[in-house]
């Protein structure tokens, strides 16, 4: 499956930044702490910080994408599918076209993780990623696919 973006209007945004919230109940308090910011200047960060885009999938929103270059690597943010476009491999080609999107820009893929989020480790493994680091007081993993 080759994703298809496009911009999200603003209250596009303000669901996906919803969803995270709820994705990472219970671990985005934690992070926000790490971080020294407010939810406020969370959503300050997503609406600032990299771009967010909407997933299509046959014309139908799927969820959505928060990334940001970083140097030579690509840090995923946050990405969300709608559980009913969940297991149909349009996670696995949204980072294909991001490594072809990026091809020769990047050295690697990164992305962290809540360390009890098994499903989600065992998908990222499955597609090349490694966890690189765990930070152990906020529970999350730092997972990392380097590019040829």
């Amino acid at each position: 499956m080759t994703a298809e973006y496009r911009t999200p209007n603003s209250e596009e945004q303000a669901v996906f930044l919803e969803w995270m919230r709820e994705h990472m109940a219970g671990t985005v308090e934690a992070v926000m702490g790490s971080l020294d910011v407010t939810w406020e200047g969370f959503a300050d960060l997503f609406r600032t910080v990299g771009e967010v885009r909407a997933v299509s999938d046959d014309g139908k929103l799927a969820g959505f994408l928060w990334i940001e270059k970083r140097e030579r690597d690509l840090h995923v943010h946050g990405i969300i599918l709608r559980p009913e476009f969940r297991g149909r491999g349009i996670g696995a080609g949204i980072f294909e076209g991001l490594e072809t999107e990026f091809e020769g820009e990047i050295d690697a893929l990164e992305l962290g993780v809540r360390a009890s989020n098994e499903r989600a480790i065992r998908f990222y493994e499955r597609i090349g990623f490694g966890i690189e680091k765990s930070i152990e007081e906020i529970g999350f993993h730092v997972l990392r696919k380097k590019l040829a």
